[in-house]
């Protein structure tokens, strides 16, 4: 056993010995040296390698994030460029027109003056509107209002209304289709109003018809745009724009009237309730009649009603006016400023849909303001910012 653990021992060490020695040669031999360091430079190179394909590839990276970010904000920055060059000509395009437009309007007023027939005065200002609704070329206007510029201040201004007619008349609209505006009820303003020989005559009103216009009035109210395009396209059988004028014309002065005695006792029975056919006086005249109370009184109404209506068209043709020639706000009714601050308090605290609403802001407002000059301050106000907005 002695022998057996000095042997393990001897082998021991002997193993160590050995162990050093290869060590030790490892560590000194050249030849084994150099295949280490050829090793490790191969290892290097293969990580430097890695580590360059590595940075080239996020060097290729963030240059192609670095070109889009630049295209996006060159892009951007063109585009930028592109709006505010766009909104500049559109700013300098809506510039000239509106200037082309109050011209139109003011060659409208020095025309109108001269006129003598209101339906000439009518005819000219629907001429004029269709010229600065339907015409989107400041330069066409311009030209056209220099063609009739040219009249008037040459004082020829039956020329320049019939310039002003033909311009409106043969300008085409957005759609394609002529422009259509009522007729002048004269050639010229110191003409006679008969018609000319051979002329076609304007057919006779039915009271189906005079009903609808007046309910088409109150429906298109002033200042709608191409009210009477739209009040004649919705009325129908064959009337024109001009006999549509004419007659709303003739409706305002009270000086439509029922030709045909048919004609008389069908309204009669209609309105009154009067069964009593009226029997056809000689002549083709009409036998007068004793208006009782409930006729009287279906008349004031009517008057009364045909008043307020005139006096809304009015009111809001002209704060449509004022807002398109640039004007402050107009006070038609004299609402004072104390009354104004009132009407709008009184406007704020009740709902639009309230049936009383009016008569609640009359009440407040007091100084013997009703609830319909209340009613039409306020939609006053409103045409007249809506119209200034829609202008700008």
């Amino acid at each position: 056993r002695q022998n057996a653990k000095v042997e393990r021992v001897r082998k021991l060490n002997e193993g160590k010995r050995i162990l050093g020695l290869v060590e030790l040669a490892a560590r000194l031999d050249p030849r084994l040296q150099r295949r280490r360091d050829e090793e490790k430079a191969r290892k290097n190179a293969k990580r430097e390698e890695k580590r360059r394909a590595r940075e080239a590839e996020e060097n290729a990276l963030k240059e192609e994030e670095e070109r889009k970010e630049k295209e996006a904000a060159e892009k951007a920055s063109k585009e930028k460029l592109q709006r505010q060059q766009s909104k500049k000509e559109k700013e300098k395009f809506k510039k000239l027109l509106r200037k082309a437009r109050q011209r139109i309007r003011a060659l409208d007023v020095d025309i109108a003056e001269k006129l003598d027939s209101d339906a000439d005065k009518a005819a000219a200002h629907v001429a004029a509107e269709k010229i600065c609704d339907d015409c989107e070329d400041p330069d066409a206007m311009e030209a056209i209002a220099n063609d009739i510029g040219a009249k008037t201040a040459s004082f020829n201004y039956v020329a320049a209304f019939q310039d002003l007619l033909t311009a409106a008349e043969t300008l085409q609209s957005p759609a394609g289709s002529a422009v259509s505006t009522p007729a002048p009820s004269t050639p010229a303003p110191s003409e006679s109003a008969s018609p000319a020989p051979g002329a076609t005559r304007e057919a006779e009103w039915s009271l189906d018809e005079i009903s609808s216009l007046t309910k088409l009035l109150a429906k298109f109210p002033g200042g709608t745009r191409e009210r009477w395009e739209r009040i004649t396209e919705s009325l129908g059988g064959g009337r024109t724009a001009a006999d549509v004028l004419r007659k709303s014309q003739e409706l305002k002065k009270g000086t439509a009237a029922v030709k045909q005695v048919d004609d008389f006792t069908r309204f009669k029975q209609k309105t009154l309730g009067d069964d009593n056919a009226l029997a056809p006086a000689t002549n083709g005249a009409v036998a007068s009649v004793v208006p009782d109370a409930a006729a009287e009184k279906a008349a004031a109404e009517e008057a009364a009603a045909e008043k307020a209506a005139a006096l809304a068209e009015s009111v809001i043709a002209g704060a449509t006016a004022a807002a398109k020639a640039g004007m402050p706000a107009p006070n038609a009714l004299g609402f004072s400023k104390k009354e104004q601050a009132v009407l709008e308090t009184s406007c704020k605290r009740s709902k639009a849909d309230d049936p009383k609403r009016w008569e609640k802001a009359a009440a407040v407002v007091g100084n013997g303001k009703t609830a319909h000059e209340c009613e039409l301050r306020f939609k006053e106000l409103v045409t007249y910012f809506k119209a200034k907005k829609a202008g700008k």
